[in-house]
């Protein structure tokens, strides 16, 4: 069966290039980049070429670029390394109400170590409540911590505002960025950010390779103990068969991000159009505000998105219903809640977010299968059948 692939938010297929890139590294046999001899040079050279392909990206020096694991990783040690080093006196961290659950989950952490955290609320359209944020951010305040794009809407959240409050309160400002690297301008200075967040499987590069921006002058502990790599900050042998995918990820990014958004946003609303044309009840989730141009997150009036997914998935379209990292459970997005939505609202939603292998006749194709499948599940539903099959799930 012809498979359609609209869940690159989650994870987005190898580019060709990153690939090759993969493909080279394993060709040399083994690569530890804290090896002195011939081999451990090749290693260290393919680690470096991926740092300066993420420095180049987000337009800042080499040795601002922290090579890491994961974005998880990335973001754990932004917040808990960074507080770790703090003065006393800065007690309080802000962050927002829908951040991906690797913040959350390290501001949960912080929170139980002592530290004062505030979730800033956002509108129906999934815009920051400004007055809120300002009033949160004080000179007690260490770290705010804001993404840049939403994981599950598309999002894009305005950074000025938090720029101006952390230059007020001397406040350090961490940007989860992985979803608008590539997608829009993500510079660290156009995010104004003094920690940036960037995930290579996300770009088009392999699991298991991703990076920190830290301006320079700032100061990480470390996560782990045992040992020197990183400058001490990251223990831990880099992976550089997947850095060499991330490099290369990165590469194809800044060089055709600009074109890419502009062919995702054309994409992303002939889909959009085309479901408003077809279908009743069609809610865009966040679709008043600024919106990645490869991101769209809709619900289906009376239509359960889970039970509309698996319909999807036997039709062979592979989306969503939000975050991959938080699949399998059956509580509503916090996303959509923190955006006023009830239970039922944000139960109804599918994320369908596009990506550099996403074709014209992909979204045609999709367009032609999904009102047949709604109407099915709302028939499904209607027919009181939907409370039994919840019940043998």
């Amino acid at each position: 069966m012809e498979t359609i692939y609209l869940d690159y938010n989650a994870t987005a297929p190898l580019l060709t290039e990153a690939r090759k890139a993969v493909e080279s590294v394993l060709e040399l046999g083994p690569v530890n980049a804290s090896s002195v001899h011939r081999h451990g040079r090749v290693a260290r050279r393919v680690v470096e070429e991926a740092r300066a392909e993420v420095a180049l990206l987000l337009e800042v020096e080499e040795a601002e670029i922290i090579l890491t694991g994961s974005a998880t990783e990335s973001n754990n040690l932004a917040l808990r390394g960074i507080t770790a080093g703090l003065l006393a006196d800065r007690t309080k961290i802000v962050s927002t109400a829908i951040e991906h659950p690797s913040v959350l989950g390290a501001l949960d952490v912080l929170e139980t170590g002592g530290y004062s955290v505030s979730r800033v609320g956002v509108d129906p359209d999934g815009s920051l409540d400004v007055e809120e944020l300002v009033a949160a951010i004080d000179d007690s305040t260490a770290v705010v911590s804001v993404m840049a794009a939403n994981n599950e809407t598309g999002g894009i959240l305005d950074l000025r505002t938090v720029r101006e409050a952390c230059d007020r309160h001397g406040a350090i400002l961490h940007v989860d960025a992985v979803q608008a690297v590539g997608r829009i301008p993500s510079s660290a200075g156009a995010l104004g950010a003094d920690m940036v967040t960037v995930s290579g499987h996300k770009l088009g590069g392999p699991i298991g390779a991703a990076a920190l921006y830290v301006r320079r002058g700032l100061k990480l502990n470390a996560l782990h103990a045992g040992g020197h790599q990183e400058r001490g900050v990251r223990a831990g042998t880099e992976n550089a068969i997947a850095l060499a995918g991330l490099g290369a990820a990165c590469a194809w990014a800044r060089l055709n991000g600009e074109k890419e958004s502009i062919r995702l946003t054309n994409l992303r609303n002939r889909l959009l159009n085309g479901l408003h044309d077809t279908i009743s009840g069609v809610r865009w989730n966040g679709g008043r505000g600024p919106v990645l141009p490869n991101t769209l997150n809709v619900g289906f009036e009376g239509c359960p998105g889970d039970q509309l997914l698996i319909q999807l998935d036997m039709a062979g379209i592979s989306a969503s219903s939000g975050s991959a990292c938080t699949s399998g459970t059956v509580e509503p997005s916090h996303v959509l809640k923190a955006m006023g939505q009830t239970n039922d609202e944000a139960r109804e939603a599918i994320r369908f977010s596009l990506g550099h292998g996403t074709t014209t006749t992909e979204i045609d194709r999709t367009l032609e299968v999904i009102p047949r499948l709604v109407e099915e599940c709302r028939a499904f539903v209607d027919e009181g059948s939907w409370e039994s099959w919840e019940e043998m799930r």
